[in-house]
């Protein structure tokens, strides 16, 4: 906890900052890797390889450092003057190394993590999915593929420029069963702040922990049960919304209780106050009767799944 709030402080001096530079690029060098920072990028690199992201990408610096290998991994790159080039700051066609998956990207692409939420249930032909925190539409492809022409994926997208992309992916795979929604999943039905990011860290200003009042606007919001009754019940919800989960399970919860038939898998993230939304969400959804799960993957990140349906197991 002292050490997490301790980089918070430091990540909050900006990408200009002297003291910001020193302790990123030591992390870097402990790691075999060589930091930069130019008029409008920051670079990672190796012996032939380099990753470029965005000044204001700054937050995600620590997260690429430690998983600067798996990045490769996971995305193909481009060859630059004999260098190979993943090159997050621009807009591009990107590829996932695993799947061969190419999607338009506004600049940070989402990982692969379909395994992960689909652990305990995996949606089939017929089933409606809420694809909640779409982005440009890497899970969303794959919940589409998965139900197939009888099935249905609501893909909720608020942040301007990904939902953009979510549309050219949507069309590019020509994807038919999926129906894209630029507003957002709250507790409430309603107009809220939203921190615009054209990356994977866009969310609402209230949850989000690196909040930049530079990028805010206001979004509409719809709550869970104002969402089934435009879109309809889903069997499958994958939430990933930087830290709103936890005011969506809230406000729905009385829906849940008397609809059990969902299956919820929710990437967790961590609050203000530094402990992690899957805490709540656990006593929130046990509260109802529902059966929880709580794991971290390789990356790190948390994952919660739940069902009233059955124990997942």
């Amino acid at each position: 906890m002292v050490i997490q709030t301790l980089k918070d402080r430091i990540l909050s001096l900006g990408p200009e900052s002297a003291v910001v530079h020193s302790v990123l690029k030591l992390r870097a060098r402990m790691k075999g890797l060589v930091l930069t920072f130019d008029d409008s990028v920051i670079t990672l690199s190796r012996k032939g390889e380099k990753l470029v992201l965005q000044k204001r990408h700054l937050v995600y610096v620590p997260l690429f450092i430690d998983g600067y290998e798996e990045t490769f991994q996971h995305f193909e790159p481009i060859v630059v003057n004999g260098i190979n080039t993943l090159d997050f700051s621009v807009p591009m066609l990107r590829t996932y190394r695993g799947t061969g998956l190419s999607l338009y990207c506004a600049s940070l692409p989402e990982e692969d993590s379909m395994d992960t939420y689909t652990r305990f249930h995996k949606p089939s032909g017929g089933e409606v999915v809420w694809d909640v925190g779409a982005n440009a539409g890497a899970t969303t492809y794959h919940f589409s593929k998965a139900v197939g022409d009888g099935g249905r994926v609501i893909a909720w997208e608020p942040d301007p420029f990904n939902f953009s992309y979510l549309l050219k992916n949507i069309s590019l795979h020509s994807l038919s069963n999926v129906t894209s929604v630029n507003k957002a999943l709250s507790g409430t039905t309603g107009i809220e702040l939203f921190d615009t990011d054209g990356s994977t860290g866009a969310g609402l200003s209230a949850h989000l922990v690196y909040s930049q009042t530079a990028n805010r606007s206001t979004v509409e919001t719809l709550s869970f049960e104002d969402g089934c009754a435009e879109f309809g019940v889903p069997d499958f919800v994958k939430l990933d919304i930087e830290g709103g989960e936890v005011d969506v399970i809230r406000g729905a919860l009385p829906f849940l209780e008397a609809n059990r038939n969902i299956h919820l898998s929710v990437e967790t993230h961590r609050m203000r106050d530094g402990s992690s939304t899957e805490i709540p969400l656990k006593s929130l959804l046990s509260s109802i009767g529902y059966s929880v799960i709580c794991s971290e993957d390789g990356y790190g990140q948390h994952f919660l799944w739940a069902t009233g349906r059955e124990k997942a197991s």
